[in-house]
């Protein structure tokens, strides 16, 4: 392996290593750990670019690698979006009892009178 090719091997593990973490922390849906390791993740992927080697992407160690990543970050949508559901469903019920908030109703009579 020349030394462009396993440091691109070093990185795609690592960003397979923090894509793991960062699945198993919305699971436990620890916004602050998230939040971190998507900035991990970004950095990472900023080295890949600037690294520019296509030969560790293509052989069957990569390809394997890569497949995974995206086995987790199609898992990784899938619970943001199961989140991002349970969360709008969350504001609509509170926006629905808005209105039966007893100083509400006191404020509505207030305004009548």
């Amino acid at each position: 392996m020349s030394g462009n090719e396993g440091k691109a091997c070093s990185l795609w593990k690592d960003y397979l290593f923090v894509t793991r973490e960062l699945d198993k922390f919305i699971i436990q849906d620890n916004v602050d750990m998230v939040l971190n390791l998507i900035d991990q993740r970004e950095r990472l992927q900023a080295e890949i670019e600037k690294l520019d080697d296509d030969v560790y992407k293509v052989s069957p160690e990569g390809q394997k690698i890569l497949l995974d990543i995206q086995k987790l970050n199609d898992h990784i949508v899938r619970q943001l979006e199961m989140l991002r559901n349970l969360l709008e469903k969350q504001q609509k019920v509170a926006v629905a009892y808005d209105g039966f908030r007893p100083e509400f109703v006191g404020n509505q009579m207030d305004q009548k009178g």
